[in-house]
């Protein structure tokens, strides 16, 4: 059984790259993830004068879903566009991906983030 608190909707873009003709495309294939944990904290560094502040999302994905990819795009919410806007507040793209679907007892995941 998965915490109460899998409770968010998310949409998920799967980057897919093609090369034809020695030139790349990049397309994205949208799912819609459901049952979800999605969180947001914050990380801070320092640039030599100030101290920066920036959110730093993390998701949590039943293992029921295939897994992600670094590169994918994750938005929280049913999004219906079929392209991702990587500006939107409630985007980020995922650059750290851990996988939990061994771990048992209901909490079998996939983990998101970024670094």
């Amino acid at each position: 059984m998965k915490p109460r608190w899998w409770n968010e909707t998310l949409t998920l873009y799967r980057r897919v790259k093609t090369v034809t003709n020695g030139k790349t495309a990049i397309t994205w294939t949208r799912e819609v993830l459901h049952n979800c944990f999605f969180g947001v904290t914050e990380k801070q560094f320092f640039d030599g004068q100030h101290v920066i502040r920036q959110p730093l999302f993390v998701v949590r994905v039943p293992a029921s879903y295939d897994i992600f990819a670094k590169g994918d795009i994750i938005m929280k919410g049913e999004i219906a566009e079929s392209i991702p806007d990587k500006t939107s507040d409630n985007a980020f793209v995922i650059n750290v991906v851990k996988d939990n679907s061994k771990m048992g007892g209901g909490t079998d995941h996939y983990y998101g983030g970024e670094a």
